[in-house]
């Protein structure tokens, strides 16, 4: 019941979040790392005609949006107020017009500006361009986290030089290229800074294609033409592979019945295997092995497609269905004859993906639920780390007469990965 619960609380979440994309427009917001102040900002307007004009950034309205590129750009809301007897007014910004609202004595708008972006607000009278509205950047020397790197970076060793103590936005898109079992990285990192633009004049963001362990570098120049060397750097692996495996191991209660003999709990070593064929970006093939003796044998072996059902908090949490088959095979004492039998299991796992702001730190809860009324079946999971990992585990089977039950804490650890 909890954990149905907690999926209605997550597909709720879920679809308010696409209620709030549509009351503001067709938008991703994303969780950033970095605070933006908008008392950095500062603005240069240049007047070709005489006007009054008021502008400045509201409080409390930055949000932060990811785009098509994975890049994550801090956004507010820009107002604008013209005095005068201008009658046909309106603003160009991303080559999309906007029209003011006429109130009493003036012409107003509130626009929503990316903070990370040199593009200039034109404001146009009667089809003629009176003005333009700048957005500088003016953060102190002594400003700190003002790199906005994702997390979907975290995995390539990110550099950036050139550009302390500005602010940046980072992201990064992974890439498979060449022949199944032969495969090598393609990133592509995309970024944006404020007040730069190329030395044409081509306003950010920028993609820089890295492949291996090569530097990108590139000249920018701001609104003073003063120039920067930026040079971007990452520790790619060579190779990508679709098989990564792990094994585990630990201490767990075991307690077994046959009939009515029972084999009280007991500390009993444990053994597992893990594996993960990726297929894509979203789906895979895992499977799992899990073995416990002592006086009793219990062996759970299962294979599962996985997918991505849902992405939620910016991506950070997954929920991911597992649909597969298992075969238990339970020997009771030395005397028994082995047993052995196919079950079908489902599940799902919830996986909250750089956990409390922690790098590539994950915790996953995951469970097993028996489809057949004939056949007692629990498997329940908590693990958690990056690279080793612990984990919590409940396995509960029951078939007529036999029973196996045990839990415990295991240590995970890498172990081979190919193809």
């Amino acid at each position: 019941m909890r954990t149905l619960l907690f999926l209605l609380l997550l597909c709720s979440f879920e679809l308010n979040a696409k209620l709030i994309d549509i009351s503001f427009g067709p938008v991703r917001f994303g969780e950033p790392r970095i605070e933006i102040d908008l008392e950095h900002f500062t603005f240069k307007v240049k007047k070709y005609h005489n006007f009054k004009l008021k502008t400045g950034l509201l409080k409390k309205s930055v949000q932060w949006i990811r785009t098509e590129n994975n890049l994550l750009i801090p956004r507010a809301r820009l107002a604008i107020a013209i005095k005068g007897k201008h009658s046909n007014v309106h603003f160009l910004y991303k080559n999309q017009a906007f029209v003011p609202e006429k109130r009493n004595g003036y012409q107003y708008i509130e626009l929503f500006v990316n903070l990370f972006n040199s593009i200039p607000v034109k404001i146009y009278d009667n089809g003629i361009l009176i003005g333009e509205i700048l957005i500088e950047d003016k953060a102190p020397n002594d400003a700190k986290n003002t790199q906005q790197i994702d997390y979907s970076c975290s995995n390539f060793g990110l550099k950036i030089e050139g550009l302390e103590n500005e602010y940046l936005s980072v992201g990064c898109h992974l890439e498979r290229k060449g022949n199944w079992g032969n495969e090598t990285p393609r990133l592509e990192v995309t970024w944006s800074p404020t007040n730069y633009t190329l030395l044409d004049g081509t306003p950010p963001p920028f993609i820089n294609i890295i492949n291996g362990q090569h530097a990108s570098e590139i000249t920018l120049k701001n609104q003073e033409g003063e120039s920067k060397k930026v040079s971007i750097k990452t520790n790619l692996p060579n190779r990508l592979h679709r098989v990564k495996t792990a094994y585990g191991f630990g201490p767990y209660m075991f307690k077994t019945q046959k009939d009515e003999v029972t084999n009280e709990n007991t500390v009993a070593p444990a053994l597992f295997l893990y594996g993960k064929i990726e297929l894509n970006q979203a789906s895979s093939f895992r499977f799992f092995d899990a073995l416990i003796f002592k006086e009793s044998i219990f062996n759970n072996f299962g294979l599962y497609f996985a997918y991505d059902l849902a992405r939620l908090f910016d991506g950070k949490v997954q929920i991911i269905p597992l649909l597969g088959t298992q075969t238990l095979s339970f020997k009771f004492n030395s005397s028994d004859d082995l047993y052995t039998q196919i079950i079908y299991p489902q599940g799902f796992e919830v996986v909250f993906k750089h956990f409390m702001d922690i790098e590539n730190y994950t915790v996953v809860y995951g469970m097993f639920l028996s489809t057949e009324s004939k056949v007692d079946y629990q498997n329940a999971w908590i693990r958690w780390g990056k690279g080793m990992f612990w984990e919590l585990n409940y396995i509960n089977w029951g078939y007529r007469d036999r029973k196996a039950t045990m839990y415990g804490l295991s240590v995970g650890l890498p172990l081979v990965s190919f193809f």
